[in-house]
């Protein structure tokens, strides 16, 4: 699993959640270019993504044809 995001109260839940299926949390930061973020994911074997904005998700779009062994991709957004 890998978070890429701001801080949210959602994140507490996305975290408990990823501890009780006894995977690893993987926290790329947030300013990192969209290559930067692929080599991180890949080294990591990251196969889930949990993203918190539309920035994010289009950075990852764009890379996500070198990153075979991601199987869902999770975009936490805020419902006004």
């Amino acid at each position: 699993m890998a978070w890429w995001r701001k801080t949210r109260h959602e994140w507490l839940v996305a975290d408990m959640g990823i501890l009780a299926a006894a995977a690893v949390n993987v926290p790329p930061h947030a300013p990192l270019t969209a290559k930067q973020i692929a080599f991180q994911l890949d080294d990591a074997g990251v196969r889930f993504l949990f993203v918190s904005n539309a920035q994010q998700l289009d950075k990852i779009k764009a890379i996500l044809h070198g990153l075979p062994q991601i199987q869902g991709i999770v975009h936490l957004r805020s419902v006004a």
